[in-house]
């Protein structure tokens, strides 16, 4: 997270999010990569047609995963992006991960 400007305590924010979607910082996501994560982690359906919807769509993300609504993506609220998007290991290497 320190190499990434986030704050490993608070974690990541939504517009730090949607930068770090966006950008490439942790892969490059396609509008349907982006649907498929949300379908993967509610199982209902997301339309991402253009730029508005895209932003609707990582916000959606973010929304679902910010299980304590404090407008941040802890560590543990950010292992289930990172499960969803292939990350298999404990949560020792999770962590170690994270930081």
């Amino acid at each position: 997270c320190a190499k990434r400007l986030i704050d490993g305590k608070r974690g990541l924010e939504m517009k730090r999010f949607e930068e770090v979607i966006n950008d490439g910082t942790v892969g490059v996501y396609s509008d349907n990569e982006l649907q498929a994560l949300y379908r993967r982690m509610t199982g209902q359906n997301l339309e991402v047609k253009d730029s508005a919807k895209r932003a609707e769509a990582v916000s959606s993300v973010f929304k679902e995963c910010d299980v304590d609504e404090d407008g941040y993506l802890n560590m543990r609220e950010m292992k289930r992006i990172a499960v969803h998007i292939g990350f298999v290991g404990s949560d020792e290497e999770w962590r170690e991960e994270y930081n």
